[in-house]
């Protein structure tokens, strides 16, 4: 199932985003609780992905979606977002002094 074999940097960019955003708290939350309903969260994505493409930026739906049918994939972008300041960018940790 590993189409994409770069999950980790998804998942770090993923993570950088939430966090830069302020968002880690809530994501954590959605995604413990929607874990049972991961993959059915990954296949509305794809049945939605033309229109949610022009939202994103650097990542494409289909990589999303791909993500969340991993269980192992949620858990490590879950384990990023508990990780705090270390995922954050570089720029968000110049701020912080």
């Amino acid at each position: 199932m590993d189409n994409y074999p770069d999950h980790d940097e998804l998942i770090r960019k993923l993570a950088s985003k939430v966090h830069d955003r302020g968002l880690a708290a809530p994501a954590i939350l959605f995604l413990e609780l929607y874990k049972p309903f991961s993959y059915l969260s990954g296949q509305c994505m794809l049945l939605a992905q033309p229109l949610l493409d022009c939202f994103t930026g650097s990542f494409s739906i289909g990589q999303l979606a791909e993500l969340l049918d991993d269980d192992q994939a949620v858990e490590r972008l879950i384990r990023y977002l508990e990780g705090g300041a270390e995922m954050q960018s570089p720029h968000a940790k110049e701020g912080i002094r």
